[in-house]
């Protein structure tokens, strides 16, 4: 295999392997994106469920003392 030939492989090797990174790099940032979207929606649930929580101990304690 002479130097051209060589060259011009070596060329669409590492355009294929740059199209690959962008794409996992893509995929990686698409991940991360819906998990800080699902982490939010669970600390609003967290933060729900503590509240109703502290409702339900108030109206208990208010009860108590009616």
């Amino acid at each position: 295999m002479d130097a051209t030939k060589l060259t011009k492989v070596l060329l669409v090797l590492s355009l294929g392997l740059g199209s690959v990174a962008l794409a996992l790099h893509q995929d990686n940032t698409d991940r991360r994106d819906k998990l800080e979207t699902l982490n939010e929606r669970l600390q609003h649930l967290e933060t729900a469920q503590w509240n109703y929580e502290v409702n339900a101990a108030l109206k208990k304690k208010l009860h108590r003392k009616l």
